[in-house]
Order: structure tokens, then C-alpha cells, then sequence
């Protein structure tokens, strides 16, 4: 998924694409929708940030069965 992303946004730095366009691809749902993908070649992830309470979990919340 990062790979059709970021081959997509290179589309629009160069001209290829518009913001709009790229924005009716994201609303399509279609990865068929998007640009090439990017070489895999140099994408890696360098750092997440998560809330401090992201793992605090509440009984209402409705998470599919064997989720965890």
C-alpha cells in the first residue's frame, strides 16, 4: 500500500497527477485506481508515534471477535 502511495504522490510532484485526482483515487478504494507503485528499493519505516494511551481499551468498544 505505502508503494502505490508514494508512486502516486511522485505522479503529482511531477505534474502527472492532480490533488484532486489523487484524492478521488483515495475516495475510490482501488489500488487499480492508483499509479505505479515505487521501487521498493530505499522505503523504510523510520518512526511511529503513538498516543500514550493508545493500548487502553474499554469494554464498549466493539472490536471483531478474536481481534486479539
Amino acid at each position: 500500500m505505502v508503494r502505490n502511495i508514494v508512486g502516486t504522490l511522485i505522479d503529482v510532484a511531477s505534474k502527472r497527477l492532480s490533488l484532486h485526482e489523487v484524492i478521488s483515487i483515495f475516495e475510490s478504494k482501488n489500488r487499480r485506481e492508483a499509479s505505479r507503485a515505487a521501487p521498493p528499493q530505499g522505503l523504510f519505516l523510520v518512526h511511529v508515534n503513538y498516543p500514550d494511551n493508545h493500548l487502553n481499551f474499554t469494554e464498549d468498544q466493539n472490536f471483531p471477535q478474536g481481534a486479539f
